[in-house]
C-alpha cells in the first residue's frame, strides 16, 4: 500500500493505493487500480526551475514486507541494538575493534525504542 501525494493546486488530490507488482531494477511500479488524480514526478529535483522548490510528489509507503514488531511487557518494546566493540585477542595480545552497522530498508518497527 502507498499514498500519492497532491502535486497540484487541488490540496486534497492524495490517495492511497495497492502496488500490484514492482521491478527493482527499472522501479517500476504496476498499481492494482487506477489513479484519480494526475502526480508529478521527474528523475531529477526541480529546485533549479522554480528558486528551490522541488514540486515532484511524494510516495509514502505505508506497508512493508518486513515487519519487526516488539512484544508488550510492562510498557517496554523492543530493542535494536548495533554496537562497537574492542576485544582483546590472547593469542595476539592486540585490542581488535569491530564496527556494527545496520541497513535496513522498507522495514516497519512498531512497538520499539
Amino acid at each position: 500500500m502507498i499514498a500519492l501525494i497532491a502535486t497540484s493546486y487541488k490540496f486534497d488530490a492524495n490517495e492511497n493505493q495497492v502496488v500490484k507488482t514492482y521491478d527493482a531494477e527499472t522501479g517500476i511500479a504496476t498499481l492494482h487500480g487506477s489513479i484519480k488524480y494526475n502526480h508529478y514526478g521527474a528523475p531529477e529535483s526541480t529546485a533549479d526551475f522554480y528558486n528551490g522548490v522541488d514540486i515532484r510528489g511524494e510516495v509514502l509507503i505505508l506497508s512493508r514486507n518486513i515487519r519487526i514488531v516488539g512484544e508488550d511487557i510492562w510498557s517496554w518494546g523492543g530493542q535494536l541494538v548495533t554496537a562497537d566493540v574492542t576485544e582483546f585477542d590472547m593469542a595476539t595480545g592486540e585490542l581488535n575493534t569491530r564496527a556494527g552497522q545496520l541497513l535496513m530498508d522498507n522495514v516497519e518497527m512498531y512497538n520499539c525504542s
